[in-house]
């Protein structure tokens, strides 16, 4: 489940994976999400002012968090997994903070 952090906005997504490299944390702070790990060696911070679309994407029996606007169409995470329920806790926090995206 998401872990709000004090009357600061901030709540943390972890997901944790079979094996411990692809491991991942999103963290949505008032209009900013941010990632790390996912496989990824650097984390990745966007505004999500800058968002117009946000969506869920399934393939292969996994989901995957996908933003569009003027950053680019970017795909924020590795694969999580499609039953996960925090996908779709994470999901309405972000399209929220997008403006509805």
């Amino acid at each position: 489940m998401a872990q709000a952090r004090g009357d600061a906005g901030l709540t943390e997504y972890r997901f944790a994976s079979e094996d411990a490299i692809t491991d991942g944390l999103f963290i949505l702070d008032g209009p900013v999400l941010e990632r790390f790990g996912f496989g990824h060696e650097e984390a990745h911070r966007v505004h999500l002012g800058l968002v117009d679309q946000v969506e869920l994407v399934e393939k292969g029996g996994r989901t995957y968090l996908r933003l569009a606007g003027t950053v680019g169409f970017q795909t924020m995470a590795q694969p999580l997994e499609a039953d996960d329920p925090q996908i779709q806790e994470l999901f309405a926090g972000v399209q929220a903070a997008a403006g509805g995206g």
